[in-house]
Parts: C-alpha cells; structure tokens; sequence
C-alpha cells in the first residue's frame, strides 16, 4: 500500500469515527457513506482502469445520493460544497472515454477528490454553532 493510500485511511477511520461520535445527523450521515463508499471502491475495483469502472460509478452515484439528502435536510453549507465536489469527482470517470488518457490519471482523478470532502467533514464536525448570546442588560 502507498503512503498516500495508508495515510488517506488511517485519517478517514480518525475523522470518520470522531463524526460518527461527535457530529450532529448531517456529519454522521456524511461520514457513514464516505467509509462504506471508501471500502467498497476498493472492492469493486477491477484496478485496471482501462475503461470506465462502472461498478465504481455505481458506488459514487449512492455515495453522491447521500450527501445530496444530507445537503437537503442540512441548514449549513458545507454539505453542499461536500455534494459538489463528489459530483466533480465523478467527472473523472468521463476519463477513459477521451483519447489519450492513461489509466494511472483516471484512478487518480476519481480518487483525489475524497481528500477535501475528508478535511471538510473535519472542519464541520469540529464546529460548533455560535450560541445566541444573553444581553447583560435588564429587559424593559
């Protein structure tokens, strides 16, 4: 396994367990499809890359799914930006179609794209909503 490979899971497990134990339903819900969708790729890979990976598609598209429901039922932004970079990503499966491309740029192009929807799941699970703040002042 590569570096990048084994640092990519060792943080998913870190970042993905800590939303799963602290964040609020849309954190869970993210992080509960970016591991499922971080195992099966794998397994369903033929890691070839000759053609399009049609079982990879599949799972981007339930993956995709997921963080789109989650953007609906969220009132925060991140889930949308997490949703948008998941559908850019599945772009890179347009890869092999073009000529001249070479199966090492289209694993990668599907691939590199977890990154930021990892440290974004990060940054959302850390923050806390601002709490309304009680004016000291007496009322009337």
């Amino acid at each position: 396994m590569e570096f990048r490979h084994l640092l990519y899971t060792v943080l998913m497990w870190i970042i993905c367990t800590f939303a799963i134990f602290r964040g609020r339903p849309a954190e869970r819900l993210v992080a509960l499809a970016l591991l499922i969708g971080s195992i099966l790729t794998p397994l369903v890979s033929s890691g070839l890359f000759r053609h399009v990976e049609t079982r990879i598609v599949i799972v981007d598209i339930l993956v995709f799914v997921v963080f789109f429901t989650a953007g609906l039922f969220s009132q925060r932004y991140w889930t949308l930006w997490v949703t948008a970079i998941q559908g850019v990503g599945m772009l890179g499966h347009l890869l092999p179609l073009m000529p001249l491309s070479s199966p090492w740029v289209y694993a990668n192009a599907i691939s590199l794209w977890a990154w930021p929807i990892l440290f974004l799941l990060a940054r959302a699970t850390l923050e806390r909503p601002a709490r309304p703040r009680v004016s000291s002042a007496s009322p009337g």
